[in-house]
């Protein structure tokens, strides 16, 4: 049997009830026990797109949020289809990233296992900094690690909670074009953009060059090629999101639904 982590939420309908019969669904699987399930936390949607006060769109509905411990001799694989299956059983829609929904499972942690397929990526890529996830999953399961970071979740929860409003950066050397790089340059030039957000930015080319990166920063962000991510992570020992690979504007819109997730 192996101990999992599902963080699960939704903002459309009645989403008290809704995350009461995901619970129950998956409570009812034969081959999943449920070791204890969260208090509900309420909290504003992320969005990732700018604040416009000239927007005239309503706000999007706030979520209700929450998380389920689990057992199972299921694989990781398994259940991810357990929890798909369950989605689509209860309406959920998947036309727009990060829009509305009726429900939404994550698998956020499956035993130590690190997986990176294309479909899924245990541990959840966004876990660790959003309050909304990391708040209920440590009221359950404080003591589980996150194996990405080698920390537990309320280690993860406390720096959230507690660490100054400021993001290191790891990126690739100065002018770096290599394949899934961003370099000093472009991540200067992404930071510039969020000069009115309050928070501050320290972009490096290597973790061993930070004096204090536990003490001093809330969130690493990582795009470094010719660095392992695995190493700064650890050393890092906090919030992580890894950057690889995305171009400008996808790397400002995961960085601003960041700072979202972390107010």
């Amino acid at each position: 049997m192996t101990q999992a982590l599902i963080a699960f939420g939704a903002n459309l309908g009645d989403a008290q009830a809704s995350l009461k019969e995901a619970a129950s669904r998956v409570a009812d699987h034969p081959e999943i026990e449920v070791i204890a399930v969260a208090n509900p936390m309420v909290t504003a949607a992320v969005s990732g797109e700018e604040d416009d006060n000239n927007d005239s769109t309503d706000p999007a509905p706030d979520y209700l949020n929450s998380a389920i411990r689990i057992e199972t001799s299921l694989t990781a694989e398994a259940l991810f289809q357990v929890t798909r299956g369950l989605e689509n059983d209860m309406g959920r829609q998947r036309r727009q990233r990060w829009g509305p929904r009726t429900i939404d499972l994550d698998i956020i942690l499956f035993g130590h296992q690190i997986i990176d397929d294309p479909q899924l990526q245990v541990p959840h890529r966004r876990m660790s900094f959003r309050k909304f996830v990391i708040g209920p999953a440590s009221e359950i399961a404080g003591e589980l690690i996150d194996p990405i970071s080698g920390v537990s979740l309320k280690d993860l929860a406390d720096r959230l909670q507690h660490s100054p409003e400021t993001i290191l950066w790891i990126a690739g050397h100065k002018g770096a074009a290599e394949a899934g790089a961003t370099g000093v340059e472009a991540a200067e030039a992404i930071v510039e953009s969020f000069h009115r957000s309050g928070w501050g930015f320290k972009i490096a080319t290597n973790i061993e060059g930070v004096d204090a990166p536990f003490k001093d920063f809330r969130l690493m962000l990582f795009s470094a090629s010719e660095e392992s991510f695995g190493e700064a992570a650890l050393r890092f020992a906090g919030p992580w999101l890894d950057l690889t690979g995305l171009g400008e504007m996808q790397c400002q819109r995961e960085i601003r639904a960041a700072i979202q997730a972390m107010a």
